[in-house]
C-alpha cells in the first residue's frame, strides 16, 4: 500500500488537536540568497518605456 505523507502528517494534527496538545512545527528551511544573475523585471520595463519615449 502506498502511503502519503501529507495525509500522515494531516491525521498527526487532528490527533493532537483532539488531545489538546499544539503540534511541534517543523522547522523551516531558510531562503537562499538570489541568484546574481536574475533581472528585476519592472525595472527593466521601466527602461524600456523610458527608452521607447526618447525615441519618438
Amino acid at each position: 500500500m502506498v502511503t502519503d505523507p501529507v495525509q500522515d502528517r494531516l491525521l498527526d494534527i487532528i490527533a493532537a488537536k483532539a488531545k489538546g496538545r499544539k503540534r511541534t512545527p517543523k522547522p523551516r528551511l531558510e531562503k537562499s540568497a538570489a541568484p546574481g544573475n536574475v533581472v528585476n523585471i519592472m525595472d527593466a520595463l521601466r527602461k524600456s518605456i523610458a527608452s521607447e519615449g526618447k525615441r519618438r
